[in-house]
């Protein structure tokens, strides 16, 4: 609760919407010392107004405001956005030896975020919002998690507390937006009370789930399937989930994970190649994730070479999608095996190598090991089999590299 705050000195994130302002108004009532952080992110016309709201609030109130007017670049913004914010946070936090950071977080959020948890089938590690947790080393606190949207609003309202509406939240641009005005906005009270109470109790079972898979856990990553076939559907799939994230770092969805415990279940013996490099398998009664041997070479040339290898070969004859131009301009030029993020720039689009390996179902021993091919500037010209970019591509090739 806010009255835990008492006598500490928190930074405020605030917008300028009625969220955030409902919340600063109430730190300030409780006498509760604070420092506000505005990010101007200039992106509409009514920013500098959402900017002068809160100004003109700390001004009459007497705190200090902190105002951030970061440019975007290129990538997602959204993830742009959050990291610049809470980077800002970070810097006024440690400077000021300020105990928290306070944001306007509350229940329509976290059910927006329980349901896109939902849409996505993943197997979070939290459901919902968690109502305090670290970013970027700052401790970060929710204390509007039990109001709704409508709640803040009336509260600005009844406390005369100014606020301002962004209207790029009215749109169905992002799928946040969507869920918001198609679900969340028609839910009456008890409906996201119920919801809440629901959220609150996936989060206990998979609490328990957690400290059940810990137990179950050894250093080998192995299970022995008579214990594994006794635990629930959620609790094989939350162990899946778990042993794939200590060895790759990518956190699985719900539909994969029970995938993979179905082909487990129907197999006497199995391997399953899920991520390269990477094997479930079932073997002897034994259920273990292990690394295959990973494949890594590289070759650089100053010049055209016709060589061979145990993995492609450098020719002067082959079919079109082994061929490509080179000119002076693209040595030295490095040829290497293809890596997860690999893409090529075709005269239909930018083709992901990955895809490419789905949709011409390459097994997996061969995926580790397919060529590629980078100009001095390390940009991929060209995949066998796949092709070479715009610029390497004529009817009179000097180059083909055939993938054995």
């Amino acid at each position: 609760m806010l009255d835990d705050l008492v006598g500490k000195k928190v930074l405020i994130a605030v917008s300028g919407g009625p969220d955030s302002m409902a919340l600063l108004n109430m730190c300030v009532t409780l006498n509760i010392k604070c420092v506000v952080a505005h990010v101007n992110y200039q992106k509409r016309d009514s920013a500098i107004r959402d900017e002068l709201i809160v100004k003109n609030y700390c001004k009459s109130h007497d705190i200090l405001m902190y105002t951030l007017y970061p440019k975007y670049e290129s990538g997602n913004f959204q993830k742009w956005a959050r990291d610049v914010r809470y980077e800002f946070f970070n810097q006024i936090v440690t400077n000021r030896k300020l105990y928290c950071t306070l944001v306007a977080h509350h229940l329509d959020d976290l059910i927006e975020t329980f349901l896109i948890q939902q849409k996505r089938c993943t197997i979070p590690s939290f459901y919902g919002i968690k109502k305090e947790t670290t970013i970027k080393g700052v401790l970060i606190i929710r204390e509007l998690l039990n109001f709704t949207k409508d709640d803040l609003v009336k509260y600005c309202d009844n406390q005369c507390v100014e606020y301002g509406i962004d209207e790029s939240n009215l749109s169905n641009d992002y799928t946040r937006n969507k869920i918001r005005h198609e679900i969340v906005e028609k839910m009456t009270h008890d409906e996201k009370n119920e919801m809440l109470l629901d959220i609150k109790m996936r989060n206990i079972e998979l609490k328990i789930s957690e400290e059940l898979i810990k137990q179950l856990l050894n250093d080998d990553l192995k299970i022995d399937y008579n214990i594994y076939s006794k635990l629930s559907e959620f609790e094989r799939a939350y162990y899946i989930r778990t042993i794939f994230y200590k060895v790759s770092g990518k956190r699985f969805s719900m539909k994969r994970c029970l995938d993979l415990d179905r082909q487990l279940k129907t197999n006497r013996n199995v391997e399953i190649n899920v991520l390269d490099y990477v094997k479930l398998s079932k073997m002897y009664n034994i259920v273990a994730i292990s690394k295959t041997k990973e494949v890594l070479y590289s070759y650089v040339l100053n010049e055209v070479e016709f060589i061979s290898n145990k993995y492609f070969k450098l020719t002067d004859k082959g079919t079109t999608i082994e061929s490509l131009t080179l000119s002076s301009n693209d040595f030295p030029i490095t040829i290497r095996n293809a890596q997860n993020n690999d893409s090529i720039k075709l005269r239909f689009g930018t083709k992901k190598i990955n895809r490419f390996f789905i949709d011409r179902k390459i097994p997996y021993e061969l995926r580790k090991s397919w060529p590629v091919v980078l100009n001095c500037a390390g940009e991929i010209i060209f995949i066998p089999e796949i092709g070479c970019d715009l610029k390497h591509y004529s009817n009179n090739p000097n180059c083909f590299v055939v993938k054995w």
